[in-house]
């Protein structure tokens, strides 16, 4: 024969079913109060939304469009620095390139008063070995 489960057991083992909550209407009444919170602030955003889109539907612009030209104009701002220290860093680059050129003609013809043997130093002719 099979058990017979009590009626306030859940399972075989004679246990008596959890018991969470008390007082259910209390529970219900909190989380209703807890929804219409949550439903107040959701209405006073889309008020304001709503506000800010009307006014700027009443002065002729499209949503949003008053920060892209701020931020198109930091672009170019930007942009603009970016050229101006490429082309500086360029210059600086090509004065650097002359002081190494004027700086090597200048030891060159120093070196050219000079004897040929100090210019350019022969190294001697290596020994050949054979293994026999």
């Amino acid at each position: 024969m099979a058990a017979q489960k009590h009626p306030k057991t859940a399972s075989t083992n004679g246990r008596p079913a959890a018991k969470y909550v008390e007082q259910k209407e209390s529970v219900l009444q909190l989380a209703s109060s807890i929804v219409e919170a949550q439903e107040d602030k959701t209405r006073t955003k889309l008020q304001k939304r709503v506000s800010q889109v009307s006014k700027q539907a009443l002065h002729g612009a499209a949503p949003g469009a008053a920060d892209n030209s701020k931020k198109h104009k930091n672009k170019l701002k930007l942009k603009d620095a970016k050229a101006l220290i490429a082309s500086q860093k360029a210059a600086r680059k090509k004065e650097r390139a002359k002081v190494r050129q004027v700086a090597k003609k200048a030891q060159n013809g120093a070196l050219d008063v000079e004897s040929p043997s100090v210019a350019a130093p022969v190294d001697p002719p290596r020994k050949k070995v054979s293994f026999a």
